[in-house]
């Protein structure tokens, strides 16, 4: 049996060395995925993966014709269609107009946007699930919408690399030095299938955009990671943002929710002129990025340690925006130690001694990019970038881990019926595709 084509050739075959692993009823045809994975909770996640160019940027119509997007165009900030002034060709033809995006081909007539002449000019309606029987969407002005998309999560790089064995007690009786291949093989894959999402969305989004990305993605760690990516592509996503280069703090701060006219108020005395400020930073841009009640970004605010407050994250992020040329020359270097220097440098005189906007100076400098997340960032991201490297992989082989969760190793420990110490970065990485694939 061939390795599918999505797999590392080196985990396959350590897979199928197994002994009765492959015996496995539903191990027999590795080429199909197991069922839906679903990669959003709502809709307004699904728009993030379709404007961020995660779910690519060609796509099959429901008629059979190939779709490419040119240019995804504005993320509508109130009511209306979700992307106005897309771009995109069909049959050689480039077609401009709006983007509706729904999870069911029926919500166009459920939400009423057949009866609003807001939707006239939509060119593209794009749902989650397929429909078992044709569905028409007209418009207003009783147009029929000319292009339709289902997408399909079941293909590419989204779909479960294996089925889950219905025999796990095969993990049970191998030996620990094909445990230790194991993961190394399932090192390999995930790093593989992290390398095919980056170049994935390197098709519709510079670098520049990709590396604010993923640090908004590490810097909302696993509670605010979709609010972080959100807020990132809203303010990329302004027209106007140009005009605000020098002001990235407030402006980040401000679309993020979090800047009001009376915040200075009740704030200790040392911080209330810096509230201020960026207050009246703000106020002259806010119409530009400001969005409708019901786009309000949800943060979660518990669970997380103060060093890690939102507030705080999202105020570096900012400082990161103003640095991001310097940070990009420093991505592209093989050698992460010219990276992991800026990481650790940044700095910011109200953020290393606050935790949030209204909380009192603390005794000593808070790193805004601790050991822990820079070590997240490069491997998640410099390295799939890198995966050519002699010199990346070098590095990556010595890494210990700065920290693991307590749930990751009791996962892994169940896969294998005993106690499987993870002490390095590589051995994490093959843990977690483990346990993606068969817990």
């Amino acid at each position: 049996m061939k390795t599918p084509s999505h797999m590392h050739s080196g985990y396959w075959e350590a897979l199928r060395s197994i002994p009765g692993l492959m015996d496995s009823t539903s191990l027999r045809d590795c080429d199909k995925p197991y069922g839906e994975k679903p990669l959003f909770a709502n809709e307004l996640e699904l728009q993030l993966l379709w404007f961020s160019g995660e779910l690519g940027n060609v796509f099959e119509t429901r008629a059979g014709d190939r779709l490419e997007v040119l240019d995804f165009g504005y993320w509508n900030k109130s009511a209306g269609p979700d992307f106005l002034g897309t771009k995109f060709k069909v049959r050689d033809v480039v077609v401009h107009g709006d983007v509706e995006i729904d999870l069911n081909p029926s919500s166009w007539e459920s939400h009423g946007h057949a009866i609003n002449p807001a939707f006239n000019q939509v060119k593209l309606h794009v749902s989650a699930k397929r429909s078992e029987k044709t569905v028409f969407f007209r418009t207003e002005s009783h147009q029929e919408v000319p292009y339709a998309i289902e997408l399909n999560f079941e293909s590419g790089v989204f779909q479960s690399l294996i089925p889950r064995p219905q025999a796990q007690g095969s993990f049970l009786k191998i030996s620990d030095a094909d445990i230790e291949v194991l993961l190394k093989e399932a090192c390999a894959q995930r790093l593989l299938s992290k390398s095919k999402r980056w170049w994935l969305k390197a098709k519709s989004l510079p670098l520049k955009a990709l590396l604010l990305e993923a640090f908004a993605d590490v810097l909302g760690y696993s509670k605010n990671q979709i609010p972080m990516k959100w807020l990132l592509h809203r303010v990329l996503n302004s027209r106007r943002h140009a005009e605000a280069l020098s002001m990235e703090e407030s402006v980040f701060l401000g679309a993020a929710g979090l800047l009001s006219p009376d915040i200075h108020k009740n704030a200790p005395e040392d911080t209330k002129s810096y509230l201020e400020n960026l207050w009246e930073e703000w106020w002259s841009f806010r119409h530009f990025y400001e969005i409708e009640e019901s786009l309000t970004i949800q943060w979660c605010k518990h669970g997380m340690r103060p060093s890690n407050h939102y507030h705080r994250r999202v105020a570096t992020l900012g400082l990161m925006m103003s640095k991001i040329s310097t940070l990009m020359k420093a991505f592209n270097e093989e050698d992460p130690k010219p990276l992991i220097g800026e990481l650790e440098a940044l700095s910011h005189p109200f953020w290393d001694l606050h935790y949030s906007l209204q909380s009192k100076k603390v005794s000593g400098r808070q790193r805004l990019w601790g050991g822990s997340r820079i070590q997240a960032f490069l491997v998640n991201y410099w390295l799939p970038y890198h995966q050519n490297s002699k010199k990346a992989e070098a590095w990556f082989g010595k890494q210990k881990l700065h920290f693991s969760t307590h749930k990751i190793q009791a996962k892994i420990n169940t896969i294998f019926g005993r106690e499987v110490e993870l002490k390095y970065a590589w051995q994490e990485q093959g843990a977690l595709q483990l346990i993606h694939d068969f817990s």
